[in-house]
């Protein structure tokens, strides 16, 4: 197994991380219902369609003006995966 977890091991595991994990689960829902509640639909006008659109100046415009900071919260997940994947996969010397 990836993990190497036995009953010995599970037993080990401090009351305060499951507080601690469940917190932060908490945190986490309450976040996302904050999001899903502020989210308003929008109605798009096809008609007056801009020469530039499709163009990489204008997403990068975009990604580093309107929506940076989802763009920065994107990479810092995207990292803390990985930095998650190479410590579950490292063997235990």
């Amino acid at each position: 197994m990836m993990l190497n977890l036995n009953k010995e091991d599970e037993s080990k595991k401090s009351s305060s991380l499951k507080f601690i994990g469940v917190f932060t689960a908490g945190l986490l829902l309450i976040g996302l219902l904050g999001v899903f509640r502020g989210i308003e639909q929008k109605h798009v006008v096809v008609a007056n369609v801009d020469k530039g659109v499709g163009l990489t100046k204008n997403l990068g415009r975009l990604l580093f003006n309107e929506y940076v900071l989802p763009f920065e919260l994107a990479s810092i997940l995207i990292l803390a995966g990985i930095v998650g994947a190479v410590l579950i996969g490292k063997k235990d010397l």
